[in-house]
């Protein structure tokens, strides 16, 4: 599970990152598509980014293919509690990962907003509960409000 939530924390980095390599790297973009091309039957002709993103779907799809099983089995099934009691754990998984994915993204927003202001703001307890902008004076300003 361990491994799971560093792959989740580091999914969006790693995506934006891609991203931002495709349209500065146009021969990379390239080479990509030569490769989803040529590796089609392999990959069932899904690009990178598609493939990068199934560990991230495959949590939230057992969540749904244990609810439905559940539906289509009768009470009295000797298996009907076990796959409520496995859907308990997953929604439990499945909560502990957002949360988790949450805070690696807060403590992201407050690393680039330290950066910027040259100021200390990451610290292990502060939570980033909002951030946005106001409109003073005609002038606008954006706030984030932590925790602490």
């Amino acid at each position: 599970m361990k491994m799971y939530k560093m792959y989740f924390a580091a999914f969006h980095q790693s995506d934006k990152f891609l991203k931002d390599l495709k349209t500065k790297k146009p021969a990379f973009a390239s080479w990509l598509q030569d490769q989803t091309t040529l590796h089609k039957e392999d990959m069932s002709s899904l690009d990178l980014q598609s493939l990068l993103i199934m560990p991230i779907q495959r949590l939230p799809r057992y969540q749904l293919l244990i609810k439905d099983i559940i539906s289509r089995t009768p009470k009295e099934h000797p298996d009907y509690n076990k796959l409520n009691e496995a859907l308990d754990k997953i929604v439990v998984v499945n909560n502990d990962m957002n949360v988790h994915v949450k805070h690696s993204s807060d403590s992201e927003k407050i690393f680039e907003l330290q950066t910027k202001l040259k100021k200390t703001l990451l610290l292990p307890q502060r939570e980033l509960l909002g951030e946005g902008t106001l409109l003073y004076k005609r002038k606008e300003i954006c706030y984030f409000l932590f925790n602490d």
